[in-house]
């Protein structure tokens, strides 16, 4: 009798090794998951502040630029909260918003807001300076 043998197939042993190196390659996949995830929730709360920060600054142009307004050259500080209410709701996140503003002239100020997040992450800083154009101005 003749049998015909076929050499052609995978040995168990290839197959065994195939199967380790895949799990391998998909273990380190998802151990990037993980620090995708921080890097997002990081970079969302930098956008968070810098959108409260540009806020902010715009306000307080508005203000001084009004010729209408009385500018008092102080520090305030004051928490906002994500949900936009005025108190923290579940799982809310605060912020702390300080704008200083100073006199450096006749009719301009100096506008600094610092926005400080949870943990003191992230703590963004910009500045702002003012004039107010009396030439402009309208009855009040």
């Amino acid at each position: 009798m003749n049998l015909i043998c076929n050499k052609k197939g995978f040995t168990l042993i290839e197959v065994m090794i195939s199967i380790i190196l895949l799990v391998i390659g998909i273990l380190s996949l998802m151990s990037l998951f993980p620090q995708g995830y921080i890097l997002g929730s990081k970079s969302d709360l930098i956008a968070r502040a810098a959108t409260l920060l540009r806020e902010e600054l715009e306000m307080q142009e508005l203000q001084i630029m009004n010729s209408c307004n009385n500018i008092n050259t102080s520090t305030n500080s004051r928490s906002v909260y994500l949900s936009g209410q005025g108190t923290a709701q579940t799982g809310d996140i605060s912020f702390i918003v300080q704008t200083n503003i100073t006199n450096i002239g006749v009719n301009i100020w100096r506008v600094n807001v610092r926005v400080i997040g949870p943990n003191n992450y992230p703590n963004i800083t910009e500045s702002l300076v003012v004039t107010r154009q009396l030439y402009y101005r309208h009855g009040c």
